[in-house]
This record gives C-alpha cells, sequence and structure tokens, in this order.
C-alpha cells in the first residue's frame, strides 16, 4: 500500500485524491507517511483540510512530512490554515501557525493573535509568537511585548522577544530595553538581539 501510494505521488495522479485522502488514516505508519508525501508531490490545495485534521488523530501523520507536503500545495491552503488554527487538537494548530508564518498567509493573522493570548497550549502559542514576527503589522508589537512579562511561560517569553526583533517595528525598542536585565539571562541575550536588529 505504501508502495502504491508513492507511485501514485511520483506520477500525479490527481484522480487518485479521495484513496490518498482515507490511506492518512492507514492503520500502518509507513502508509500514512507515503499518503502525505504523495499529496505534497500531487499540489492539490483541496487535499489540505484533511492533512492538517491528520497530523492530529489517533492514527498520526507525524508533523513533518505533513508540513513539507502543505507547503507544496501552494497559496491555495490558505483557508484550511486558518481553520485549523481553531482544531481540537493542538499538533494540528501548531503546524497551522508555523505554515501560517513560513508562507506569510496574512489571512491567518487575526487566528495567530487568538491563539498568541488565549491558547491553552503553549507550543501553540510559540509557534504564533513567531508567526507574528514574520508577518504581523505595528499594532502586534503590543501583544508580543505584553507576552513578554514575568508571569508567561519561559519559552514564550522569548520566542516573543525574538519576534519582536523579526518584525523590525521600532516602537518595541523600550519594551526590548526593558528586557536586558531580566533573570532569565538568554531572554535578555534574545532582547538584545532584538534591539541589534531595531537599530537604525
Amino acid at each position: 500500500r505504501a508502495r502504491a501510494a508513492h507511485i501514485l505521488g511520483l506520477c500525479h495522479v490527481g484522480a487518485a485524491l479521495p484513496l490518498l485522502v482515507q490511506a492518512l488514516d492507514d492503520p500502518a505508519p509507513e502508509v500514512r507517511v507515503a499518503a502525505t508525501r504523495a499529496l505534497g508531490r500531487i499540489g492539490e490545495p483541496s487535499a489540505s483540510a484533511a492533512l492538517l485534521a491528520a497530523v492530529g488523530a489517533d492514527r498520526v501523520v507525524p508533523a513533518g512530512p505533513a508540513a513539507d507536503a502543505l507547503e507544496g500545495m501552494g497559496v491555495g491552503i490558505s483557508g484550511s490554515l486558518c481553520d485549523a488554527l481553531s482544531a481540537s487538537s493542538p499538533t494540528t494548530r501548531t503546524v497551522a501557525a508555523y505554515l501560517s508564518g513560513e508562507g506569510s498567509f496574512s489571512r491567518s493573522l487575526d487566528g495567530l493573535r487568538v491563539a498568541l493570548v488565549g491558547d491553552d497550549d503553549a507550543t501553540v502559542r510559540e509557534a504564533a509568537a513567531v508567526a507574528l514576527g514574520r508577518m504581523g503589522r505595528a499594532d502586534d508589537v503590543v501583544v508580543l511585548l505584553q507576552q513578554t512579562s514575568s508571569g508567561q511561560p519561559r519559552a514564550l517569553r522569548r520566542a516573543c522577544a525574538s519576534a519582536l526583533g523579526e518584525l523590525g517595528e521600532p516602537s518595541a525598542v523600550d519594551g526590548l530595553r526593558e528586557l536586558l536585565g531580566d533573570p532569565d539571562p538568554r531572554l535578555a541575550e534574545t532582547a538584545a538581539t532584538s534591539l541589534q536588529l531595531l537599530a537604525p
């Protein structure tokens, strides 16, 4: 079954999409991965929602191959990414946030802002911060700085400090300077690096 999925992908057999989507729930992990890669080679965005759901399913599809396949589907996955940011699975939400930033899918911005502040999974919040750093707007400086406060998880604080440097908005300078004396040395170092990126 894995070999069959592999061949269908190599041959770009679009008519095989329903079978490949069904194979994402195959009992054998190697079949699920082969189907994932085949969908990426075919590049049909209509399979993106099923693939995003599969990374959070009981019979899981590994996030790495799934992300690679989704990137191969192009801009047509934007709607699926938006929907996946509110999926029940934190893995699905994380992959959606990551890909939104990688592809600069601005349609995901509102969902990323919600995830950064309110998601109950720390990894999702970190992925949202990274994505906002890559494609956010000037207004996102305030919310990113808020997530660097001492009451937030350490990894999130660092991700937001880094994102502020990537975002490139001078309005973040004062907030980043306040982090230079933080008890977390890695956070202070990240803030210093971001300040260098923002230097005129």
